[in-house]
C-alpha cells in the first residue's frame, strides 16, 4: 500500500521583519511512496542495479580469513579481478594443517579433499625416504620413533616441495571460496534480500527517499 508524503515549502522576501513575512508563500506537494515490492519489475531492476555492491562495500571476506586461520593458513590478500590471485602462508606444518582441516571442515568440501590427498602423498614419501635411510644405515636409526622420522623428513627437499604444493592448492581452494562468496553477495537474489530488509521507501520511478 503506497504512502502519501506531504511536503510543505515556505518562502518569503529576504530581510523582511514583518509577521507574517512580506512575500510569504507556502506551497504543498504530495507524492506517493512505495515499498520495493510494490514497484514495477523494471523499476525494481533499476534499484537492484544501483545497489549491486551493497553487500560487498565492507570487509565481507573476514569470516573466510578467520576460517583459514583455524586450519593453519594466513591469507595475506587476494584479487578477484584481472589478476585472479591469492597470497598466503601456512602457520602449521602440512600434517598438522591437514589434521585441523579434518577437525573443522566436513562433508565433501575442497579443502578436505586436498588434505586427504596430501596426507596420502606425504605418508608415501615419508615411508619411501625412511626405507631408503634404513637401508643405508639401520644401526644409526635403531632407536628412532615416529616423531624423529617426521621431524627429520620435514627438512628434506621432497617434504618441502610437498608443503609448497599443498599451500598453493589450499590457497586455490580458498580463492574459490572467496569468489563464490562474492558472486553470492552480488547476486540478484541476495541484493534483493538486502534492499527489502533495508525497508527503504521509493518514488514511483525508483528514487530512494
Amino acid at each position: 500500500m503506497a504512502i502519501v508524503q506531504r511536503i510543505t515549502t515556505v518562502s518569503w522576501t529576504e530581510g523582511t521583519t514583518s509577521v507574517p513575512p512580506a512575500g510569504y508563500q507556502e506551497s504543498v506537494v504530495t507524492r506517493k511512496l512505495y515499498n520495493f515490492s510494490e514497484l514495477g519489475e523494471e523499476v525494481q531492476g533499476k534499484i537492484l542495479q544501483e545497489n549491486w555492491e551493497t553487500n560487498v562495500d565492507h570487509e565481507w571476506w573476514e569470516h573466510i580469513y578467520e576460517d583459514a586461520k583455524t586450519i593453519g593458513l594466513c591469507i595475506n590478500g587476494f584479487d578477484l579481478g584481472n589478476k585472479r590471485s591469492i597470497e598466503g602462508e601456512l602457520t602449521e606444518d602440512l600434517l598438522d594443517c591437514c589434521s585441523l582441516i579434518r577437525k573443522h571442515h566436513g562433508g565433501d568440501c575442497d579443502t578436505l579433499k586436498t588434505a586427504r590427498g596430501y596426507v596420502r602423498a606425504y605418508g608415501k614419501a615419508l615411508g619411501e625416504w625412511r626405507k631408503a635411510e634404513l637401508a643405508d644405515d639401520p644401526e644409526y636409526y635403531s632407536d628412532w620413533g615416529p616423531v624423529d622420522w617426521r621431524d627429520s623428513f620435514e627438512r628434506e627437499d621432497e617434504a618441502q616441495d610437498l608443503t609448497k604444493e599443498f599451500r598453493l592448492e589450499l590457497l586455490q581452494d580458498y580463492y574459490s571460496m572467496l569468489n563464490g562468496e562474492y558472486e553470492y553477495q552480488t547476486s540478484e537474489e541476495r541484493v534483493k534480500e538486502s534492499v527489502i530488509a533495508g525497508e527503504c521507501l521509493y518514488t514511483e520511478d525508483g528514487t530512494a527517499v
